[in-house]
């Protein structure tokens, strides 16, 4: 019973979040944000659940990456992207995540040996509800909102999300491309 309770509420949180993200009903704080820091804060809370699980999750040390934006937002986001990289990996398979520098932004992609997407799939991968479209049947639990919010405060970001896939049983690569905070984004922020 606490089980199902704990799921249900999971499942209502999930659909007032996506309501009020997709709404534009919410403000995101403006603060720098050091990403390394940020990942490799929801990296550590996933290690249990790798562990567990059988998953190698990869997280080599990140160069010093900034940008402006709202810290829990942005967490949000790479739980997101994480949490479903382990959820659809099987035992024995690896998580990687790198952040890297650009010139003018920062770029954080989370690759996976998991069980992939169909080429005719990746471009609705962010549409709301298409969980059951990666997922066969709907084992894994959730609506399948979680990548559609997560593209839309990345969006609100002023960023890029994208996904790739060599297709089922190969794995999957979701890349966040945010801009990089800088002098005069600080100025105007």
């Amino acid at each position: 019973v606490h089980d199902n309770a704990t799921r249900q509420a999971r499942l209502i949180e999930e659909l007032l979040d996506f309501s009020r993200v997709s709404s534009g009903r919410f403000d995101l704080e403006r603060e720098e944000v050091e990403v390394g820091t940020l990942v490799r804060g929801v990296v550590e809370s996933l290690l249990p659940e790798t562990v567990a699980k059988g998953v190698t999750l990869e997280f080599p040390p990140a160069p010093p990456a900034r940008v402006v934006g709202d810290r829990n937002r942005l967490e949000q986001v790479f739980f997101n992207l994480l949490g479903n990289a382990v959820k659809f990996t099987p035992s024995g398979g690896h998580v990687a995540v790198s952040v890297e520098n650009g010139s003018d932004t920062v770029e954080v992609r989370v690759a996976d040996t998991g069980m992939g997407i169909e080429p005719e799939l990746l471009p609705f991968v962010f549409d709301r509800f298409k969980q059951g479209a990666r997922a066969a049947g709907r084992e894994y639990g959730g609506l399948g909102l979680g990548l559609s919010i997560a593209r839309q405060l990345v969006e609100a970001h002023e960023g890029r999300i994208s996904v790739e896939s060599p297709g089922r049983g190969r794995g999957t690569t979701f890349s966040v491309a945010l801009p990089a905070a800088g002098e005069h984004r600080m100025a105007h922020g």
